[in-house]
């Protein structure tokens, strides 16, 4: 049982080193194993997020790839940009992806998903009622309460991105 946590803060930015890598879903089970082989080897002063979804309708997505599913990987620099190209260039030669994107960028460039009303759940910093009402949207919440409600009436899981139960 943890009864304590302790953690140090850490400055950032205001500039840090930003890529992100996209394989479609042929290349996932690769990918995936790449992943778990290099990123424990990474310097602690890089910061990954995977992620599988479509590759989205903008600017830097070839037309080609829009909408396709796959798996992002980004990687964010905290530190040493060297150490930062070095790890993209080991992920990009052992399995060049479909598309990459990235370079410096301010930190507060990668916060919209956790302050905007359109937002990640899991991105959140606080847990503000009316935060995750709109990060699911009304009627998804609605029925996320209503499981809730049959499944946990007494809201006991309640430490996390709370939904009240209905």
């Amino acid at each position: 049982m943890v009864t304590e946590f302790e953690f140090r803060l850490h400055d950032v930015g205001p500039i840090v080193d930003f890529g992100m890598l996209f394989w479609g879903a042929d290349q996932a089970g690769d990918a995936l194993r790449l992943i778990g082989a290099e990123v424990p080897t990474f310097p602690r002063s890089l910061n990954v997020v995977i992620a599988a979804t479509s590759a989205p309708p903008a600017p830097f997505v070839p037309q080609e790839h829009r909408f396709q599913p796959g798996l992002f990987l980004m990687i964010v620099g905290f530190g040493d940009p060297v150490a930062h190209a070095a790890a993209l260039a080991r992920m990009r030669t052992a399995l060049p992806p479909r598309f990459e994107h990235g370079g410096p960028m301010p930190y507060v460039a990668l916060q919209p998903h956790s302050r905007g009303p359109a937002t990640y759940v899991t991105a959140m910093a606080e847990y503000e009622d009316h935060r995750i009402r709109a990060a699911y949207g009304d009627e998804k919440y609605e029925r996320l309460a209503r499981i809730k409600g049959r499944y946990d009436p007494g809201n006991v899981f309640h430490r996390n991105a709370n939904i009240e139960p209905a």
